[in-house]
Order: C-alpha cells, then sequence, then structure tokens
C-alpha cells in the first residue's frame, strides 16, 4: 500500500510538473509563434519588393510596373538587353553613380543589409531551410567585384552584366524557395 501511494504521488507530480510546462514553456511559445510570424513574412515579401525596385531601373518606363519577380526569365532577360553603362533615369539616384551597373550595385547592398537586420533580429524566430536561403541571398559574388569596379572608377562592359544577370537570376530562384516557406 505504501509503494502504491508512492507511486500515485510521484504521478500526480509528473502531471502537475506537465501542466506547469505547458502553461510555462509551450502557451507562451505558441502564442509568441503567432505574433511573429506574419512580422517574418512580411520582412521576406518586403525582400521580393526590393528586388522588384532594383530592376525597375533597368526597364523603359511603360515596362516598369509589370515586373514580376518570380517570373526568372523575364527578370533575367531585362538585365541582359541593356547596356549596364547607361544612366538610371529614376529620380532616387544622384546625378554621380548613378549608371546601371553602379545602381544595381548599391541597391542590392542595400538589400543585403536588409537581409543582415532579418537575419540578426529574428535568426531565432526563422526555420533552418529560411535560415539558409536568407544567407544565400546575401552572398553574391558579383556583388562584391561590382564594389571594387566602382571603387576603382573602371567602366563596366556588358559582358560582366551578362554575368551578374546569370548569378542575380539565381538568387531570384533562391528567393522563390525562400517564399515557398511563408
Amino acid at each position: 500500500e505504501q509503494l502504491n501511494s508512492i507511486i500515485i504521488n510521484l504521478s500526480y507530480s509528473y502531471i502537475a510538473g506537465l501542466i506547469v510546462y505547458i502553461f510555462t514553456v509551450e502557451i507562451p511559445t505558441i502564442i509568441h509563434n503567432k505574433k511573429i510570424k506574419p512580422i517574418i513574412n512580411q520582412n521576406i515579401e518586403n525582400i521580393g519588393v526590393s528586388f522588384h525596385n532594383l530592376l525597375v531601373g533597368f526597364t523603359k518606363e511603360d515596362e516598369s510596373h509589370n515586373i514580376d519577380v518570380s517570373d526568372i526569365s523575364n527578370c533575367k532577360k531585362i538585365l541582359t538587353n541593356v547596356d549596364w553603362k547607361t544612366k538610371n533615369e529614376l529620380p532616387i539616384y544622384p546625378s554621380e553613380g548613378n549608371k546601371l551597373y553602379q545602381t544595381f550595385y548599391y541597391d542590392y547592398k542595400n538589400i543585403q543589409n536588409e537581409i543582415t537586420r532579418i537575419l540578426q533580429i529574428y535568426k531565432s524566430d526563422l526555420t533552418t531551410e529560411q535560415l539558409l536561403l536568407l544567407e544565400d541571398l546575401t552572398d553574391m559574388k558579383h556583388v562584391q567585384i561590382l564594389g571594387v569596379i566602382i571603387a576603382t572608377k573602371y567602366e563596366m562592359n556588358n559582358e560582366a552584366g551578362n554575368a551578374i544577370a546569370n548569378e542575380f537570376a539565381e538568387k531570384l530562384k533562391t528567393y522563390a524557395k525562400l517564399k515557398s516557406t511563408i
């Protein structure tokens, strides 16, 4: 009878501990995840908007509203059918440093900064897949090359622009995978 009493008391203790755990850990975690998920989703959507905005300066004015970053082949075509040394006509860029390759560099650096901010703030709330995809988006080797070209005041050629377009298309594929996680 004493052994039975001990086992019953241990069972009650275990059940009480489980109830305390559910109320102090599980429920707050579920509530936090419900609150943070829309914020993370919006930040991922904002990356897509930034990709769209990056491409706007590469198009003619009547085409700029029709850019869909999920249409990777069209986005690649936009970047390959342009002279990268021409002026970006968008008024947001200063008169100095407004050639397409320069504005691409500055816009992509802003996207990288945005992604870095997301990683720093929401690292513990992102899935492993989202973390890997975001890290992949920050790693674009041609952006580093563009930085050197701009720093040395060298004129970029369109062959390099085509290489950038190819790598950018790969980043858009990565973004599509990232967007499918939300």
